[in-house]
């Protein structure tokens, strides 16, 4: 009889009383029994929890406005690189190209915008470079740096992409975008850019067939 009034008396010290009210308005007694207490685990891993829930959440950090487009004075002309070619597997023997690899078109579907007129500096520097068959690297090198800066004064923008199809750096005043070119990449610019809207319509009306 005693461990029975223990055993209810131990029960009632664990009930909680509430007080509700039903649709009549009278007050009820609701019984609610106490949640068990957290392990040692469970309550590091709630606090846990808690501390990520109640941290500031950083904004995701707005994307850099494009640049204007520059003002000109001459209306732009954009090309697109279908015919920009890279070839891979080539072969020298004796100096000699014995085999000349294969084609990869490596712009497809991308384009290029430039202002269609050369300068003088642009020639200055090309055929100093056409010159330096024979010269040392240090007056190829500086030759080249000199011709891809005046390439970033003409260059408006780009669509490129690289060989793992990664956007490459805008290139109006900006010579480092040039970085990643391969030379086929290079010379392609140039003739681009030196040509006549004839001159690049001749030849890409002779060019292969994909």
């Amino acid at each position: 009889m005693e461990e029975e009034e223990l055993a209810k008396s131990d029960i009632e010290r664990q009930m909680q009383h509430t007080q509700r009210f039903d649709g009549s308005g009278v007050i009820e007694e609701e019984e609610l029994h106490p949640e068990p207490e957290l392990t040692e685990s469970e309550a590091a891993l709630a606090a846990q929890d808690l501390k990520s829930f109640m941290e500031p959440v950083e904004p995701e950090p707005e994307p850099e406005p494009e640049a204007p487009e520059p003002r000109s004075k001459i209306p732009f002309r954009t090309i697109i690189c279908d015919d920009c070619v890279v070839r891979i597997g080539i072969k020298v023997e004796d100096g000699k190209i014995t085999d000349e690899g294969e084609e990869v078109r490596v712009h497809e579907g991308e384009w290029v915008k430039f202002i269609p007129i050369s300068t003088i500096r642009q020639h200055i520097y090309l055929q100093r470079l056409m010159g330096f068959t024979h010269a040392t690297a240090d007056k190829t090198e500086g030759a080249l740096v000199a011709l891809v800066k005046e390439l970033s004064e003409r260059i408006i923008a780009w669509n490129w992409t690289d060989i793992l199809y990664e956007e490459l750096p805008q290139p109006h005043k900006n010579p480092a975008a040039f970085a990643k070119l391969s030379e086929s990449e290079l010379v392609y610019l140039i003739r681009a850019l030196t040509e006549t809207v004839g001159q690049r319509k001749n030849a890409g009306s002779a060019s292969p067939k994909k």
